[in-house]
């Protein structure tokens, strides 16, 4: 019985935190005086730091950051959807503003011309 319920209590702490991706438009990207990068996105319905470009933010460096302002103003300029990964079990568990995990990635979904 004891190695029964360490077994069920290990395979619920390894299949706790699944990965999601979150897919929708951002309508709005800005850049704080703290090089906090922060979007609005139609999937989470409100704002949430994605990185900064002043310096490492959660594992996400300034190079990183720079290139997912780009992708992310390119969304919002042409509308189109974007993917962004994180290690949560649901997209509305992101959390808002600076108290949001990094994403994993950021990607331009389906942009065509």
């Amino acid at each position: 019985m004891k190695k029964f319920l360490t077994l069920m209590l290990f395979l619920a702490a390894f299949n706790s935190v699944a990965a999601v991706n979150c897919r929708g438009k951002i309508s709005n990207v800005y850049v704080g005086v703290d090089g906090q990068v922060v979007l609005f996105t139609s999937w989470r319905n409100a704002y949430h730091t994605v990185c900064s470009v002043n310096g490492e933010w959660k594992g996400v460096s300034v190079d990183v950051c720079k290139s997912w302002l780009s992708i992310a103003q390119t969304a919002q300029v042409s509308k189109t959807d974007t993917i962004m990964r994180y290690q949560l079990n649901a997209c509305n568990e992101v959390g808002i503003y600076n108290a949001a995990p990094a994403p994993s990635y950021l990607m331009l979904y389906g942009l065509s011309f």
